[in-house]
């Protein structure tokens, strides 16, 4: 049994160094992606409400 889920939206990921996470937590939904130099993290809801940029942190 086959099921198509369309497509709600779409990220470009600028980042190559390794593949995105979701983190979900109540109420939030993270798209984090880890890499050399950054951490980046963008809030899903708040994005596809146009609400929020990504945020870019010092990787540790």
């Amino acid at each position: 049994m086959a099921i198509a889920a369309p497509l709600a939206t779409a990220i470009a990921a600028a980042l190559s160094a390794e593949a995105p996470q979701m983190l979900c937590q109540p109420n939030r939904r993270l798209l984090v992606q880890y890499v050399d130099t950054d951490v980046v993290a963008l809030d899903l809801d708040a994005f596809r409400a146009g609400r929020t940029p990504e945020v870019h942190l010092p990787a540790p």
